[in-house]
């Protein structure tokens, strides 16, 4: 059976759907449905507001797993400086003190 039966089966007499792209794949879709006797037609300000947001909403999956992969390189890396400043202090002497270095925050102030 195909997907416009299924919809019929349901009492759908419309739907439209708006795809969401993220790293120029298909991340996700939004699905919209109209029931009753007839049909909706969705205008041209409307579907140009759906595609916005759409591309607003890609942006923001694309800026939010950026700031994510951005936290967990600043995890890895807090997690090896332990390990280099007592290497060091060992072999060379040194006394390393990472805990006064600056962090990036403007890692996590993105502009889209």
């Amino acid at each position: 059976m195909s997907d416009r039966a299924d919809l019929a089966n349901m009492g759908v007499r419309s739907s439209m759907s708006v795809s969401i792209m993220a790293f120029g794949q298909l991340w996700g879709l939004i699905a919209c449905h109209a029931y009753g006797h007839n049909g909706m037609r969705v205008s041209f300000p409307v579907r140009q507001m759906m595609r916005i947001l759409s591309d607003s909403i890609s942006r923001n999956i694309e800026r939010l797993s950026y700031a994510q992969r951005l936290h967990t390189r600043k995890l890895v890396s807090r997690a090896r400086r332990p390990a280099l400043s007592a290497t060091a202090e060992v072999d060379f002497g040194l006394d390393l003190d990472y805990t006064d270095s600056p962090s990036p925050d403007w890692i996590y102030r993105l502009e889209c």
